[in-house]
């Protein structure tokens, strides 16, 4: 019995090394990905990538959010989640009243494009007891991005409107990612012991 039970768990650890690899390879293909967003955030000064971009981030924060809400075994979590699908749907509305507002203005995506697909993958494919952690971590990356394009847009964008939004917008990411931090630390902080 005790050899049959050694050569299950032998059998077991490579595939589980495997997933870890994978899970590893996974989240560091996201960082980097991460990085590439921020850095061509930076750049938008025209409104079209602006507007998608901005609408292609809400709709990756209520899909992870709504993930959360599902998934998350702590309240803080999805005390966030709930923040965050608030939010996003709030800016989400604000941006298409303001292109209503424009002229010629294309209406903004309706789908995620593939990195935020990916991202949402790797979240809906996180163990259980890693989901939370996993979701923060993209909160921060997803919320940087976000005030780099808001920002770059607001000071350098080439529509007036669209800079408003952007202007009016960027205190309440600032906001997300301040919340999403403060999370991550507090989750970090060792448990006090009894005396």
């Amino acid at each position: 019995m005790e050899k049959k039970r050694e050569k299950q768990m032998s059998q077991r650890q490579p595939r589980d090394e495997h997933s870890g690899l994978e899970r590893a390879a996974s989240r560091a293909k996201e960082m980097i990905g991460g990085v590439a967003g921020k850095a061509k955030a930076a750049a938008v000064t025209d409104a079209e990538t602006f507007v998608t971009q901005a609408a292609i981030g809400d709709l990756y924060e209520c899909e992870a959010a709504r993930l959360a809400i599902a998934r998350s075994t702590s309240d803080a979590v999805r005390m966030i989640a709930e923040h965050m699908l608030d939010d996003h749907t709030t800016s989400t509305h604000q941006l298409q009243s303001t292109l209503r507002s424009l002229k010629d203005a294309a209406p903004p995506p309706m789908e995620l494009d593939k990195r935020r697909r990916e991202m949402l993958e790797n979240l809906e494919e996180a163990e259980d007891d890693e989901f939370d952690e996993r979701y923060l971590d993209q909160q921060v990356m997803a919320h940087r991005e976000a005030i780099t394009l808001f920002e770059s847009f607001a000071s350098k964008g080439d529509d007036p409107s669209l800079r408003l939004f952007a202007i009016a917008t960027l205190p309440g990411l600032v906001r997300h990612l301040e919340m999403v931090e403060a999370a991550q630390k507090a989750d970090k902080k060792p448990a006090k012991k009894k005396a």
